[in-house]
């Protein structure tokens, strides 16, 4: 499921908790064994920044202080999206019989916020450099980072990659 929500939220949960037990008791209804759990993998792409990016502020101008509020107000959300979403993966993971969730995250890097063209809509040169971030990222399997609330992936596994009861 692709969804955008940028006008309400950054993130849309697919399931909550009571969605995740209906799938498991439907899945043991069908011949699933808690012994052997079954995978669910949800996987999100923050086309954002995870948090605002640096700037020096004039005191005196309250509506530029005004607005830089509402820009650390947005950016927060994200990191409380993406903890809720481990905190969910990590629950079903230990609470929910015959279901093992993993969840994997990625947002563009905070530290590129920065660079030229990263402050314009759309900016050819940049935009290019940072799919070649994603490309390196996915070559060498690094999903994800700059998350709150996310515990340290087990050993062997990708750092920011969060696999609920690993």
């Amino acid at each position: 499921m692709h969804a955008d929500g940028g006008v309400v939220a950054n993130v849309l949960a697919p399931l909550d908790l009571g969605d995740y037990r209906a799938l498991a008791a439907r899945l043991r209804g069908a011949g699933a064994s808690a012994a052997a759990p079954v995978t669910v993998r949800v996987w999100t792409v923050l086309n954002l920044w995870t948090h605002a990016p640096p700037t020096t502020l004039d005191p005196a101008r309250r509506a530029a202080m005004d607005r830089r509020n509402g820009g650390l107000l947005f950016y927060a959300q994200p990191q409380q999206l993406v903890a809720r979403l481990a905190d969910l993966a990590r629950l079903v993971t230990d609470d929910v019989p015959g279901l093992r969730v993993e969840f994997r995250y990625t947002a563009v890097p905070a530290e590129r916020s920065t660079e030229p063209g990263a402050d314009r809509l759309f900016d050819a040169a940049w935009m290019r450099r940072l799919e070649g971030v994603g490309y390196a990222r996915a070559e060498r399997r690094a999903v994800g980072h700059d998350a709150v609330g996310v515990r340290a992936p087990a050993p062997g596994r990708s750092a920011g990659d969060v696999h609920a009861g690993a």
